[in-house]
């Protein structure tokens, strides 16, 4: 069984037109989408925005549904120089950047001296990269790398150069983190990957640009998703 988390109803129905004999169950406010994608179990979610709603949903999903992975999708603004619209992050690990303890020692982000990064399941990370490696346009890049999780939308191109200089994320969103925390609390093997529809230097059009690249990014990650849940063993 996969878990599927989106954040938005545009990722969201992305996943639901690949979803093959849907039931809908509504739990506490959310909906959950139990089907399959290429023939894997699956059950799919839509979050909410924001860290809060994301860990509500990934432990109401985790408790019901049993996943064995999660995989959460979204569209990111990008934080790394070299990053552009259109292209894709796999996340290696996931940090809140606006979890602040510097009052007691410690660095931004952290809640102890060792917790700060919480890093995603390898296997996953390295599956993503493959099932990506042959779909992605020629135009367009993958990298691997941190990202940067907080309540903000960030449009400032002075933000985004701090956020990348302190914690080296490749983007910036609002649920990745969250999602992270509460699949490594439970033991469940997660993946984050984001589809960039926004990047530095564009800050009187950044909400514009969300808006135009939010639906590709959508559709781009779900194709994304079809092609790892094909390296999958079935029934797995």
């Amino acid at each position: 069984m996969i878990g599927i988390i989106t954040a938005v109803d545009a990722e969201r129905d992305a996943v639901l037109a690949k979803l093959k004999d849907v039931k809908t169950h509504k739990i506490f406010g959310i909906e959950f989408y139990e089907g399959s994608l290429q023939g894997i179990d699956c059950t799919a979610a839509m979050s909410g925005i924001g860290k809060v709603n994301a860990a509500r949903c990934t432990q109401l999903m985790i408790d019901r549904f049993h996943p064995d992975r999660i995989v959460n999708i979204g569209s990111a603004g990008a934080l790394h120089p070299e990053v552009k619209i259109g292209d894709v992050i796999i996340a290696t690990s996931c940090i809140q950047h606006d979890l602040d303890l510097t009052a007691f020692g410690l660095r931004k982000g952290f809640f102890s001296e060792t917790e700060g990064f919480i890093a995603a399941d390898a296997g996953l990370v390295e599956l993503c990269r493959q099932a990506m490696a042959d779909s992605l346009d020629d135009r367009f890049k993958i990298f691997t790398g941190p990202v940067a999780t907080g309540d903000q939308f960030n449009e400032s191109a002075q933000v985004k150069e701090a956020l990348f200089n302190e914690f080296g994320a490749y983007c910036v969103e609002m649920e990745g983190a969250a999602v992270a925390q509460v699949c490594a609390g439970c033991g469940v093997p997660f993946v984050v990957i984001r589809s960039i529809s926004d990047a530095p230097g564009e800050e009187e059009a950044t909400r514009d640009l969300y808006e135009n690249f939010k639906q590709l990014a959508s559709e781009r990650c779900v194709s994304f998703l079809l092609n790892l849940v094909k390296s999958f063993p079935k029934g797995d």
